[in-house]
């Protein structure tokens, strides 16, 4: 059986808030850079063919260019950057969109200042020697050996499939020499970006399984830090006591403004106020059980309260009324009854109590 060292619960969410706060999140490193070069080449591909027609009219100007009596350094210079950027801005804005949307879907924007925070540790070349031939990195190295494996497979079956190709190619134009080793090329990158896709979102996955693994609590940690934020049990359940007696106390001050209180002679006492005036239907100010109700019912043969016992109706207000609400319309005929006796035998003491 575990015991209250080892670490067998699952991070609580407050655990795993303060890791992020930290900066400390599930991440792979690789699956950024894979979806960044798969949306280049996925620009590339578009029209690769014009890709190299427009590399090919660029240095075509620039062979022009220099042979040209008047030629500048300069503005050679200047229209090449411009070409360049030109051709290569959507390229590398899908990679960059690429990057960031792969980077946000692992655990979104993070903004912490610890992980910049100094740390003298980290100048320590002692521990740095010693990290580079940790058991951590012989296993990023290892890892980092698979992709590359089935990258060097892949262009091996590849080109391997596309020789024959190449050498027909050879015997033709340029242009067809050319569009055969961009396609060759081209094949190659976008099965080597998918195998990357697919290493970097199982590497997400590893990393996330080996980041909950690390957060892991023990049961006494656990108990600490609900304690530490729900507050300490003895005294919740203290103040939950003192606030149920004030509650009651406040209940019971408005049984002498009762007009009936409906009982079950063992176990429920429901206080009702009603005034015809004012109000549309009679309200449930006070209601109990067992010591409770016979509290109410004390106060209420203290202060001249009628009590009448009626146990469906007592039963039936408890159950469905809370203290403060109206009585519900289904009620309205059993408490109308009683409210009617009631006042009636009222007008009939008054004229008793007249002095003659």
């Amino acid at each position: 059986m575990a015991n209250g060292g080892e670490k067998t619960e699952k991070p609580t969410g407050h655990r795993r808030q303060q890791a992020r706060d930290d900066g400390q999140i599930a991440r792979s490193m690789d699956l950024p850079a894979a979806a960044a070069l798969a949306a280049l080449l996925a620009v590339l591909a578009l029209s690769p063919l014009q890709w190299a027609l427009g590399w090919r009219r660029l240095f075509a100007g620039l062979l022009r260019g220099a042979a040209a009596p008047h030629w500048g350094v300069l503005a050679a210079a200047r229209r090449a950057s411009l070409l360049v950027a030109w051709w290569s801005g959507p390229a590398m804005a899908a990679a960059w969109v690429a990057a960031v949307a792969a980077s946000v879907a692992q655990g979104g924007w993070i903004l912490s200042a610890k992980p910049f925070q100094p740390n003298v540790k980290r100048l320590n070349p002692v521990t740095n020697i010693q990290n580079l031939f940790s058991a951590a990195s012989v296993s990023r190295l290892l890892k980092s050996l698979v992709p590359a494996g089935a990258i060097l497979y892949v262009a091996y079956a590849t080109g391997r499939g596309a020789w024959p190709r190449l050498l027909t190619a050879m015997h033709g134009t340029a242009a067809q020499l050319l569009t055969a080793q961009l396609g060759w090329m081209l094949t190659i990158a976008w099965k080597s970006a998918l195998i990357l896709v697919l290493w970097g979102g199982f590497d997400y996955l590893m990393q996330r399984r080996t980041f909950t693994q690390r957060l892991k609590m023990t049961k006494d940690e656990v108990k600490h830090e609900a304690r530490d934020l729900e507050g300490n049990p003895e005294i919740k359940g203290r103040q939950r006591r003192m606030r149920r007696v004030l509650y009651r106390r406040i209940m019971l001050r408005e049984v002498p403004q009762a007009t009936v209180v409906v009982v079950n002679p063992t176990e429920y006492a429901i206080a009702l106020r009603y005034d015809p005036a004012t109000m549309a239907a009679p309200v449930v100010i006070a209601k109990g059980r067992e010591y409770l109700a016979r509290q109410i019912k004390e106060i209420a043969r203290w202060h001249g309260i009628p009590a009448v016992e009626n146990p469906p109706l007592a039963h039936a207000l408890y159950r469905a009324v809370e203290v403060g609400q109206a009585i519900p319309p289904s009620l309205y005929a059993a408490v109308a009854e009683i409210l009617a006796f009631i006042f009636a035998a009222q007008a009939q003491l008054r004229p008793a109590a007249r002095p003659a």
